[in-house]
């Protein structure tokens, strides 16, 4: 994985106001997608976002696969699948060295599944997924609900961006506190999640077509820009981890398994 320097980016309004985030005003409201989850929503600066993982398997009436169901993955072998079910159920989750234990049932409702990129994208083909390079031209839908999208690396930027400006933060690095729920993460020394916008980040894992790692210190969130050139099977995913306030972007294959947040249009 090769890193990329961030420009930290970000939010504006929602509810709980901290000390640190005098500003955040109390704006949730809900989201249903077109298998009947329904989703927190957060409204932060000018955007809209869903405030918990996304967990839909058809996708809606609006998206470029409209009333496609994703067929089931295992997580297992090096095969282009488009989800792994098996997200869900604790027991069968490795920790990659660090599971989080006070992560709640409550908190397990919320970690939704893990999808590759063509999936998440909603194309029907790995071929056509790997035909995708750079920033997408508009909003892609995909996995979405109606009138939501998969947010670009551009989006994330502005979220973080607007993030450190609502908690009065001068320098990038401390997004991630601000976005990670206050509970459900392993423990760290010297670090406390605040939540301070009600993002409610929460870490579901991921997968590099093996096994589920890292419930509980991790959360891996796909976007929808792509890499160029020979990284072209490579597409950008923002990273939370359990020990550091920060968040950042990585370039992973586009067959691994991360989680989706969505967009509102």
């Amino acid at each position: 994985m090769k890193n990329l320097n961030l420009i930290m980016v970000a939010l504006a309004g929602v509810v709980m106001a901290f000390s640190a985030c005098k500003k955040s005003e109390s704006q949730n409201n809900s989201v249903t997608d077109i298998c009947g989850n329904t989703y927190k929503t957060v409204k932060i600066g000018t955007q809209t976002w869903m405030a918990e993982n996304l967990a839909c398997t058809k996708y809606d009436t609006e998206s470029e696969l409209a009333g496609g169901v994703i067929a089931e993955g295992d997580g297992k072998g090096s095969g282009f699948q488009p989800y792994y079910k098996d997200s869900r159920i604790k027991e069968k989750w490795t920790d990659g060295g660090k599971f989080a234990e006070n992560i709640t049932d409550e908190h397990l409702k919320k970690l939704g599944l893990l999808y590759n990129w063509a999936a998440a994208m909603g194309y029907a083909t790995a071929e056509e997924a790997w035909k995708q390079e750079g920033l997408y031209d508009g909003n892609r839908q995909g996995i979405c609900p109606n009138g939501w999208h998969l947010p670009s690396q551009v989006e994330w930027d502005l979220l973080e961006a607007t993030v450190r400006d609502i908690c009065g933060d001068a320098k990038t690095g401390t997004e991630g506190k601000h976005l990670k729920s206050k509970t459900g993460w392993a423990s760290s020394d010297g670090i406390t999640n605040e939540d301070a916008v009600s993002f409610c980040a929460l870490p579901a894992g991921g997968s590099d077509g093996s096994q589920i790692i890292a419930v509980g210190s991790y959360l891996q969130i796909w976007t929808s820009t792509a890499l160029t050139g020979k990284y072209q099977d490579e597409a950008y995913d923002d990273w939370f981890t359990y020990n550091s306030d920060d968040i950042v972007t990585f370039d992973s294959f586009k067959k691994n398994a991360r989680s989706v947040r969505c967009l509102k249009n």
